[in-house]
This record gives C-alpha cells, structure tokens and sequence, in this order.
C-alpha cells in the first residue's frame, strides 16, 4: 500500500467518524427535544392537577367546616333537650307535690264535713272517683252532673 492509499483510508476513516458523530449528535438532539416536550406535557399535566387538587381542599374544608357546624347544632341542642327534660322532671315533681296539698284538701274538707259518711277511705285520686247528689246523679269533682252534656258556650 502507498502512502496515497493510506492516507485517503485515514481520510475516509475521519469522515465517516465525523458522520457518525454528527448522526448520534442529531439523534441525542432528537431525544433530548422529545425529552423536553415530555417535560413540558408532564408539567402543564402537573399544574392541571395542581388547580384541581386545590379546589378539592377546599371541597375538603367547607365540608369538614360543616361537619364542625352540624356537630355544634347538634350539641347545642342536646343540651336544650336536658334542659327541657329537667324542666319538665321538676314540672312533674311540683305538679305532684301539689296533687298532695289538693288530695290532702278534700280529705281534711271531707272529714269536716258533717254530710260526708266518716266511713269512706278515699284512697284514689278525687278526680278519679265520682260522688252522687241526694238525688242519686253522679257529679265531677267540680259538680258538674255527669248525665248531662257539658255546657256550650250559649245558654237558652
């Protein structure tokens, strides 16, 4: 081989070397440009999510803002409802004590009463028991005849 043909495979070795190089440097180009695109998706995709992810948190905190609110509500009238019961247990306790103080008002008004027979326990409740007239028609604890209507609000 002379030294023609050396240097013109030397040649042709450099070329084809620089080819290949600018090749692999446009297709390194190539993906680096797709790789930058893909970037670029993946980051409009992001900031997508992003808004979407703010407006579920905020979702998130009215709801539990309401939760909070409905929890209160709901405590605030427990506490109402006792209240209301304990009102309503002293009712009973007061309305008790003065069904005594009227039980016990017939039974003294009763004993003094010449026309009623002594004999007579009355152990029920006046309002529950009927007493009769002289004449054998039985009357309400307020005298009211219990073969009669009661009164309307005209009188003929």
């Amino acid at each position: 081989m002379t030294t023609t043909s050396i240097v013109v495979i030397v040649i042709v070795v450099l070329v084809l070397i620089g080819i290949i190089a600018a090749v692999a440097m446009s297709a390194r180009k190539k993906t680096q440009e797709r790789d930058r695109g893909r970037a670029s998706e993946l980051r409009e995709q992001a900031g997508a999510q992003a808004v979407g992810l703010k407006q579920q948190d905020a979702r998130a905190r009215e709801t539990e803002a309401e939760a909070a609110q409905m929890r209160a509500e709901a405590e605030r009238k427990s506490a109402e409802a006792e209240r209301l019961e304990s009102e309503a247990a002293d009712r009973h306790n007061t309305l008790s004590d003065q069904r005594a103080s009227h039980e016990e008002n017939l039974m003294h008004a009763d004993h003094i009463d010449p026309d009623v027979d002594g004999s007579d326990n009355r152990t029920s409740t006046r309002s529950e028991s009927t007493a009769t007239q002289d004449d054998g028609v039985a009357v309400d604890d307020d005298g009211t005849r219990r073969d009669t209507p009661p009164p309307s609000g005209r009188q003929t």
